[in-house]
């Protein structure tokens, strides 16, 4: 659960839960970074206000196998997206670039 009101940068938070395996409800501030990546509905719940987010937490609470999809999706995606090999690949190409400068 990430009621994240204000802040900057990227929530580490959410991709703590996702790599522990739970569920993940999170306000839009705290899906910040994370657009294109994870997919609301599929991986995570983003809510808009503090009524939806109750409703979305609600919903994960009162459906045990769209929570168990949901977070199973998510620490995949999470595995897929923000691995160390990822990682490496990112940094390798980064430092290839600056090189052939």
């Amino acid at each position: 659960v990430l009621p994240i009101p204000k802040g900057a940068g990227t929530c580490i938070k959410f991709l703590e839960a996702a790599q522990m395996g739970r569920p993940i409800v999170s306000s839009e501030r705290g899906f910040q970074g994370y657009e294109g990546i994870f997919k609301p509905e599929l991986d995570c719940l983003v809510a808009k206000g503090d009524e939806e987010f109750a409703k979305s937490v609600l919903s994960l609470l009162e459906d045990d196998v769209y929570a168990f999809s949901m977070a199973k999706r998510a620490n995949a995606c999470l595995r897929m997206n923000y691995s160390k090999e990822q990682f490496n690949s990112i940094v390798g190409k980064v430092l290839n670039l600056v090189c052939q400068r």
